[in-house]
């Protein structure tokens, strides 16, 4: 009897709960529970987009908010309805002035909600600001913010050149803002794992802008992980050591190998590709660890000494490729000619000299049968040192760090 008496009283208080929870539809006076009022909110926004129903947007929101009390119960709904119609104006080549102008309208009507999160305020600016693209750069710091995050289908190449063309002021937040979404446009196409070189026009726009890609190297070997945290091939250390149980064949071992060996290249190749931009091992993350110290978070899956080791072995193939042709090239007569403990002085002093992102400090010196050209130049967070020394027979190059171009010289 207690059980029946149990049971009675839960179903009557779920069906009380729902019954508080229903919301009435304006115009149709249809009530729903609040899980499905996101449905019946866009079915009635699909009537009045046909015709079906001849009211506004904000008529009918206005007519919702008067009819019912727990408005937070359909307010998100509202809004991503809105947020829909919106991005697709934007789209729209043949741009709708009234309706966006309605759409203001239907913002302002849920507006004193004054909710953060889904930058009502912002979207009334940037549906006021107009269609063309010149205004959507005038927009100010704010409303951009919002723009790239509510519509960021929307946003090109072109169009983040436009906004770093256009604002005299950008702050931390939306420049970061711009470069992940530069970044991404620049790797959509690819994928991160077959994104072997990023594109010129992503280079030439970091490097005009001065730009720190720091956060987005880092983000982009994170997700990397995340894949090989996934490896249904057991790629990973552990499983390397399963791999060394008896039930394992042969054919099983060398299968987990090969995927491990994959991943490792895979990770490798990645930050052998950002170090030549500038953006290797030494980068700082967003938590203040380099690069180097973010392989060893995830040293559960992959080895961080084999990686970095991967990477170290990649960076001196491509150097030693750079300087073979000069190196076979240089006589003796050269280093005769030249006073390289004056040269060596030369390199130390210049080397003082800060420079940041896309900065370059050039010196030449004419000295006694011997010439020397000095270029110091950094690309992302690399210092990078060339030397030419030429005398009257011989030209050499070195190119490397301040210390490797020395050791090169004095070997």
């Amino acid at each position: 009897m207690r059980k029946i008496l149990i049971c009675l009283f839960i179903t009557f208080n779920i069906q009380s709960i729902a019954k508080n929870r229903k919301i009435t539809l304006p115009f149709s006076g249809k009530q729903v529970s609040r899980f499905s009022v996101g449905s019946a909110i866009a079915e009635d926004f699909k009537k009045i987009e046909n015709g079906e129903l001849n009211i506004s947007y904000s008529h009918y929101i206005n007519q919702l908010l008067q009819t019912n009390e727990n408005s937070n119960d359909y307010y998100f709904s509202i809004v991503h309805q809105l947020d829909d119609i919106m991005e697709n104006l934007f789209k729209n080549e043949d741009y709708d002035r009234n309706l966006a102008l309605e759409l203001s309208q239907s913002y302002r009507e849920i507006e004193k909600f004054n909710d953060q999160y889904n930058q009502i305020t912002n979207k009334i600016g940037i549906l006021e600001s107009g269609h063309d693209r010149s205004e959507i750069y005038k927009l100010d710091k704010d409303q951009l913010k919002t723009y790239l995050d509510s519509f960021h289908n929307l946003t090109s190449m072109e169009d983040i050149n436009n906004i770093f063309a256009n604002k005299t002021h950008i702050d931390k937040d939306l420049k970061d803002k711009l470069i992940s979404k530069a970044f991404q446009l620049s790797s959509e196409e690819y994928g991160y794992w077959d994104l072997q070189e990023l594109p010129p026009e992503f280079i030439k726009m970091m490097n005009k802008n001065k730009l720190d890609i720091s956060s987005q190297v880092c983000e982009t070997i994170e997700i990397q992980y995340e894949y090989v945290s996934e490896d249904e091939d057991r790629g990973t250390v552990m499983g390397l050591e399963e791999s060394h149980e008896n039930w394992y064949t042969d054919e099983d071992r060398e299968y987990t190998r090969e995927a491990y060996q994959r991943n490792l290249d895979d990770i490798a190749s990645s930050i052998t590709m950002f170090s030549k931009y500038g953006y290797g091992l030494d980068t700082i993350c967003a938590d203040g660890k380099s690069l180097r110290e973010l392989l060893y978070d995830y040293n559960d899956l992959l080895y961080p000494d084999e990686i970095i080791s991967r990477v170290n072995q990649n960076l001196r193939s491509e150097t030693d490729s750079c300087h073979q042709l000069d190196s076979m090239s240089i006589s003796k007569d050269l280093f005769q000619s030249c006073d390289i403990a004056h040269i060596v002085w030369r390199l130390n002093r210049e080397d003082r000299f800060k420079l940041s992102h896309n900065q370059s400090r050039i010196f030449g010196e004419g000295m006694e049968d011997c010439d020397i050209m000095i270029e110091m130049s950094v690309k992302g967070i690399t210092k990078t040192t060339s030397l030419r020394i030429k005398n009257k027979t011989d030209t050499a190059t070195f190119i490397g760090s301040t210390e490797e171009v020395i050791q090169m010289m004095t070997k």
